[in-house]
């Protein structure tokens, strides 16, 4: 009975038989090999493939110097015979089944396809890939013309080397983003049918972006974790990443509305946020300025009230010091201040007048102290130094305080005790008002004015400078100007010297640049309004189709650079279906870590199918290179 390979096996027997008993010389092997049975020329073809043309060399060498061993012929007649033999069965076999031949070419080549692979650069563009293939044809179609040239010369092999190489770079380039605009067309065609496939393809598609962006996973889940719940996987990525997000929400789609919830949002608890960092830094614990004043003045009623109801019972009789001091005070206006804030007191009463003095109440004389220390303050400069003037009235103050001491018993006597209770929790409020009025001086003169404060004195200042800091937070424009925080040297200054610490700072300044890194979500979607107009929702318009027309006829006449800008525009071309930008944009505004760890597996996938298309094409193009 006749076995299966009968027809593969020539009359002596068998191939190898057939291989070393050539008989003929020159086209006479060549013509031998061309009346071999079909299945040995398809097979003799194929290896062609893997080997790069050079079967027929490899084959010769092989089988040519076996032939040697057992026959008196010389080993080079041995290996042109045996290599025009192999010849002859190819080109015979390319001429009755071309598309058969090319495609078992490409199927034998694809083992050396995988190694390649690895050499291949990850993470390009389209451009790139498009390059690389191109690079890997244009090799590929040189070593494989030599391998099929029969060129006697050198100048005769370097043509032909020449053309293969320009014709398998054109072809090489060519293929990868025509198949890639089919593909992805495909892709689009399942992603409307099918939920499972648009997510995938969503998936795809944002992997794509986070590998552009040279952002892996693990950095990007830490990027999202620094920068805290309000933080999206949008936000995780780089400049590629909101740019596909921008697009989502400039094509119709739920990603719009989102994306406007999203913004809105934000910008809603920008204030709160901001407020919160500052507090935290400050370490006010959640104390107000105004619930605080109002403890300090009761707490001084508490301590002092006492005392001054006792120093309201005395009177002294003046001597010439005190009444020199009184008429001074008097004409510099510090009487005129007394009886204002008497005014202002309810309850209260002055009736000093240095002009008969006989005795003087002790309660009026405290006012008294009070309109001088009105007037030093109005002669202060603002970086908390004294005028010459103020410093000769705080002097004259000092003077008056000091006379009462000595009159009342000393620094033990009970006018002397009153003003040291009245005195902790005033300053305390001197200290937040100076606190209150930080922002609006230099750090230089905020130092000074911190100069020999207490700790309680600085931690009051500290509350001062936190409502201060927090009233231009609550506002847009103080937020703004907070956030070019990281460009603004007389503002980073001015807040390390507010804070007190350098701790402090560095830890709002970090929650600063978090908000500011959130608020460049914000330009999304508001490009162009005629932009969003003209976007629709298709599959594979007819601009791509004409792309890739204008694709195969570059690489038909060698146009590399022509190859490369229809390449682009093809896979400009190619529009998303409504479902995977949709499922995109859910995945980008997300605030869950899993969705960002899920595109790793999908992100090392598409890194290796883009090499791997990369090598399958370029070897392709290269391959078929006539």
């Amino acid at each position: 009975m006749a076995g299966a390979f009968d027809d593969l096996v020539p009359a002596s027997g068998n191939a190898f038989a057939d291989l070393t008993t050539v008989p003929f010389k020159g086209n006479a092997s060549m013509l031998a090999g061309a009346q071999a049975r079909p299945q040995l020329r398809d097979a003799l073809a194929t290896l062609q493939g893997p080997t790069f043309g050079f079967g027929d060399e490899i084959i010769g060498g092989v089988v040519g110097g076996a032939k040697s061993l057992f026959n008196d012929k010389p080993l080079r007649q041995n290996y042109e015979e045996t290599r025009d033999f192999v010849r002859g069965a190819v080109d015979q076999q390319k001429k009755e089944a071309p598309g058969r031949t090319a495609m078992s070419q490409m199927i034998a080549s694809l083992p050396v396809g995988g190694p390649l692979a690895k050499l291949l650069p990850g993470g390009a563009t389209l451009v790139g890939q498009t390059l690389a293939a191109a690079g890997v044809g244009g090799l590929t179609g040189a070593i494989n013309a030599l391998g099929d040239s029969e060129a006697t010369d050198t100048a005769g092999l370097a043509a032909d080397v020449q053309r293969g190489g320009g014709l398998g770079l054109a072809m090489g380039g060519a293929f990868l983003p025509i198949a890639r605009g089919v593909t992805a067309a495909g892709q689009v065609v399942a992603s409307h049918l099918n939920d499972s496939a648009a997510v995938q393809y969503a998936r795809q598609k944002l992997a794509e972006a986070f590998a552009r962006d040279q952002r892996t996973v693990p950095q990007a889940a830490a990027r999202l974790d620094r920068l805290g719940p309000e933080a999206t996987i949008a936000d995780a990525g780089g400049q590629n990443t909101r740019q596909m997000l921008d697009t989502l929400a400039t094509l119709p789609g739920q990603t719009k509305n989102q994306v406007e919830n999203l913004i809105h949002s934000r910008q809603a608890g920008r204030a709160d946020r901001m407020i919160d960092a500052a507090e935290s830094a400050f370490g006010t614990g959640g104390v107000r300025m105004a619930s605080q004043v109002d403890d300090w003045l009761q707490q001084r009623a508490q301590q002092a009230g006492p005392l001054y109801a006792q120093v309201r019972q005395i009177q002294l009789t003046p001597d010439a010091e005190l009444l020199d001091i009184v008429r001074r005070a008097e004409q510099l206006g510090a009487g005129k201040q007394a009886r204002t804030i008497v005014t202002a007191t309810p309850g209260a009463s002055y009736s000093l007048n240095p002009n008969s003095p006989t005795q003087f109440a002790l309660s009026d004389l405290d006012y008294m102290k009070q309109g001088l220390y009105q007037l030093v303050q109005k002669n202060t400069n603002p970086d908390g130094k004294l005028t010459p003037v103020g410093g000769a009235v705080e002097k004259l103050r000092q003077s008056l305080v000091q006379k009462l001491d000595d009159m009342t018993g000393g620094a033990g006597g009970v006018y002397a005790q009153a003003r040291q209770a009245f005195a902790g929790p005033s300053e305390l409020m001197d200290a937040a008002r100076l606190g209150r009025t930080a922002l609006t001086k230099d750090d230089a003169t905020i130092k000074t004015l911190q100069t020999n404060m207490t700790q309680s004195e600085r931690d009051a200042f500290a509350l001062g400078a936190f409502e201060s800091l927090r009233a231009k937070l609550g506002a847009r424009a103080g937020q703004t100007q907070i956030m070019e925080l990281w460009r603004e040297k007389g503002m980073q200054e001015k807040l390390q010297a507010i804070f007190g610490s350098e701790r402090a700072y560095r830890e709002f300044a970090a929650s600063v640049a978090k908000e500011r890194q959130l608020k460049q979500l914000e330009t999304v979607g508001r490009g162009s309004q005629t932009a969003s107009r003209l976007y629709g929702a298709g599959d594979l318009d007819a601009p791509a189709v004409q792309a890739a027309g204008q694709a195969v006829t570059s690489a038909v006449s060698g146009n590399v650079p022509g190859v490369v800008q229809s390449a682009n525009n093809i896979w400009n071309r190619v529009k998303l279906p409504e479902p995977v930008r949709d499922q995109m944009g859910q995945i980008l505004l997300s605030r869950n870590k899993r969705g960002l760890l899920d595109l790793e597996d999908v992100m090392r996938q598409v890194e290796d199918s883009r090499r791997r298309e990369m090598a399958a094409y370029g070897l392709t193009g290269g391959l078929l290179a006539p």
